[in-house]
């Protein structure tokens, strides 16, 4: 035999078994019995009364096999959503990873664009040169595709070398290291930083100090440079 109950005596059932540490059915199976199947020592019902079917919350029992049914399929939409919800959160970190690597190679190559633009007049005299070579060690492996360190080559041997590094930097979109070759250690740091109207804009920083931060510009590039060729170019 089945017994269908309503919705409210099932939630009511639900709840009330929830307090006692039972299942739902058992709960109602206890009940029945004790309600028509009175214990031999009592002889039937005594003057005090009894738990039966009608003293749980709401006063009714409702649908066991039912409320296993709605619970199972609670179950089932709630996995279904949470695996579609997390599908979807990938696929979206997925969608930024790939837009914010195509924006690092696009604006590390307008970067190098404009060094070889400013320089034009001395690389076209023969005065100096600009090479690339692979990038090895980056953040992100996928990053490094289809970006190159350069080197603004000079007589002598000295070189300007520029080394994109990585990107989530705290503060800026992006770094790249530049450096005289052989001092390393004394190296600043471009800086991809994107303002308020999420336009990106290269900056170059001698340290942490405001004053030493500067727009990356042809004559603040010449002034760094000079300063370096003047300090260890052999002249």
């Amino acid at each position: 035999m089945q017994i269908q109950l309503t919705s409210d005596i099932e939630t009511a059932l639900a709840e009330y078994a929830r307090t006692q540490g039972l299942p739902p059915d058992t709960l109602a199976l206890k009940a029945l019995r004790e309600y028509f199947l009175p214990s031999p020592e009592t002889g039937g019902e005594t003057e005090e009364k009894k738990e039966t079917l009608t003293d749980y919350p709401e006063e009714h029992i409702g649908g066991i096999s039912s409320s296993e049914h709605a619970v199972k399929t609670d179950i089932s939409m709630q996995f279904r959503e949470r695996v579609a919800r997390l599908a979807e959160k990938h696929r979206d970190r997925a969608d930024d990873t790939e837009k914010e690597r195509m924006t690092w190679i696009a604006e590390v190559r307008r970067l190098y664009e404009n060094i070889e633009e400013w320089f034009g007049e001395l690389t076209e005299a023969g005065y100096m040169s600009v090479e690339y070579s692979q990038l090895e060690h980056i953040e992100h492996e996928d990053f490094s595709e289809n970006i190159s360190i350069m080197e603004l080559c000079f007589a002598g041997g000295s070189r300007i070398i520029i080394e994109p590094t990585g990107t989530n930097i705290i503060g800026a979109f992006g770094k790249a290291d530049l450096y005289f070759r052989g001092h390393r250690e004394e190296k600043v740091l471009l800086l991809l930083i994107e303002n308020e109207d999420r336009h990106l804009r290269w900056e170059l920083w001698k340290s942490s100090d405001e004053r030493d931060k500067f727009p990356f510009t042809r004559n603040t590039f010449e002034k760094l440079l000079n300063g370096w060729l003047e300090k260890w170019a052999e002249i």
